[in-house]
């Protein structure tokens, strides 16, 4: 069986990077902000008070900030389809030839190698957005907050995964951002073990495996019985008893 949860944060931490997500980058980092420090001015976030400022106005082309979530457990996700939200300021009023912009993308770590980009969207508000996992207004024209959700492939299904905000600077004005939701799918009841057998020689092989992906297998006696801790593969040691367990999401 599995939990399937809501997640919303709308970045109302007094100015703090909300707890369980990280910030990194090349330069000035992302910061949570409830006054404007350069450009563009807006209206109100839709979260609140706060919101997340990439300070693109006062830094020199090239550089770039992570923001990234908390890992993300899609373990139970099975085929269903789940999206990410955020909302953006969209900016019709300065330095409008920039390409200052926020790019989202999934990875089973924390850092975009490897990762799959989801969509890329532009502060200048008559930039298309691009990217094949977008949807939303991609080129209003007009200075607003604008809502965009962003589809997660199926292939991100296991227990370890995460949302990088990637903000990068053009030397125009900042990239701002306000609410971000998604939605987890966790393992509450690992399913049955199948395989194997319960006796073998020392030296024998056999292969266990489990309905849940991405967790991790593990012996309580590895000098009687070791296994392979993303495998499943048993192999016999010497006589005695081991105890083969499946974590379904370590952690």
């Amino acid at each position: 069986s599995f939990g399937q949860v809501l997640v919303t944060q709308t970045f109302q931490n007094a100015g703090a990077i909300p707890a369980g997500w990280t910030v990194s980058g090349s330069s000035t980092l992302w910061e949570e902000v409830s006054t404007e420090p350069y450009y563009p001015t807006h209206t109100a976030a839709p979260g609140g008070t706060y919101w997340m400022d990439y300070p693109s106005y006062a830094i020199g082309s090239g550089n770039y900030s992570w923001l990234v979530t908390p890992v993300i457990d899609w373990s139970s996700r099975g085929g269903a389809a789940t999206s990410i939200t955020m909302w953006m300021w969209r900016d019709a009023v300065n330095s409008q030839a920039e390409t200052d912009n926020i790019a989202v993308y999934v990875n089973t770590a924390a850092n975009i190698t490897g990762g799959t980009l989801l969509g890329t969207v532009y502060r200048v508000s008559s930039m298309a957005y691009t990217g094949s996992f977008i949807s939303g207004t991609s080129a209003p024209g007009v200075s607003g907050w604008y809502q965009y959700t962003f589809s997660v492939p199926v292939t991100y299904n296991t227990c370890s995964n995460y949302i990088v905000f990637d903000a990068t600077s053009n030397d125009g004005a900042d990239c701002i951002m306000s609410t971000v939701t998604y939605t987890t799918y966790a393992t509450a009841t690992p399913n049955t073990v199948s395989g194997g057998g319960s006796a073998f020689c020392p030296g024998a092989t056999t292969t266990l495996t489990d309905a849940y992906p991405g967790g991790v297998w593990s012996s309580s006696s590895p000098g009687v019985a070791t296994v392979g801790s993303a495998t499943g593969v048993v192999t016999g040691v010497s006589g005695g008893t081991a105890v083969i367990n499946y974590t379904a999401c370590p952690g």
